[in-house]
């Protein structure tokens, strides 16, 4: 990363680059049971310039051969828009506490029984629903390099628990779903289990209703799907 910068810095201004790394095990179930254990590694490389005063970028998945990487964003900054800032400066930089040493060492075992448990659960107490599940952890690894000095790094980590529980017949179809994800890893099974089991509960008493005008009601859990659209518009991040 710093012989890229070194190479750009002849040729631009200022430049910026930004590497991900993020490795993710998932293990997924289908039709109560386990369907698949799956990981994955991805990387990628992010070049930000400054040249004559205008912003150029290009990415790669990888820094074998970086020539790419560096003539498309020094090219593309003859197109881009007029640089008003420039790249900061190293400083202090608060530690965020985004990362939990417990997922990378989370053993699949473990996120099998998990996925098994809250299943179990659910067909305990209703056991004509059919059941998906799917248990995901992911570790990134971050570093960011400009040519005004700054290199800064951090490790990031996220645990993903998803159940999907479902009911067909002809004429009739019930469908829910409960998720939880976050930086540190907590055991959600048994509360991801509850939550669809009260939902499910609920759906058994059948309203009737004529046709009509009425007034609706969204949970927050619907807002995301309204504005995921939106997001992915003005999103301007790629890596992150």
């Amino acid at each position: 990363m710093e012989k890229i910068l070194e190479a750009v810095l002849s040729k631009a201004e200022e430049a910026e680059i930004y590497r991900i790394k993020n490795e993710a095990t998932t293990a997924k179930f289908q039709a109560n049971r386990l369907k698949s254990i799956s990981s994955a590694f991805k990387e990628g490389v992010g070049l930000r310039v400054v040249k004559e005063g205008k912003i150029g970028f290009s990415s790669i998945n990888n820094l074998k051969d970086s020539y790419p990487l560096v003539n498309r964003a020094l090219n593309s900054a003859q197109f881009g828009q007029k640089a008003h800032f420039h790249f900061p400066s190293p400083k202090k930089i608060p530690p965020v506490q985004c990362f939990d040493s417990h997922i990378p060492s989370l053993k699949v075992e473990e996120m099998i029984e998990e996925g098994g448990k809250a299943i179990k659960l659910i067909l305990e107490e209703i056991p004509y629903l059919e059941c998906e599940s799917e248990v995901r952890k992911v570790e990134t690894q971050v570093r960011i390099l400009n040519t005004r000095g700054l290199d800064e790094s951090y490790r990031k980590s996220s645990y993903l628990f998803f159940l999907y529980a479902f009911f067909a017949k002809e004429g009739n179809f019930l469908g829910i779903e409960e998720e939880e994800e976050g930086g540190e890893y907590k055991s959600f099974s048994s509360l991801i289990a509850q939550r669809l089991i009260k939902l499910a509960n609920f759906a058994k008493n059948e309203a009737k209703l004529s046709p009509g005008t009425y007034p609706a009601i969204f949970t927050s859990k619907a807002m995301p799907l309204f504005l995921q659209s939106l997001m992915k518009g003005i999103n301007g991040c790629r890596w992150c």
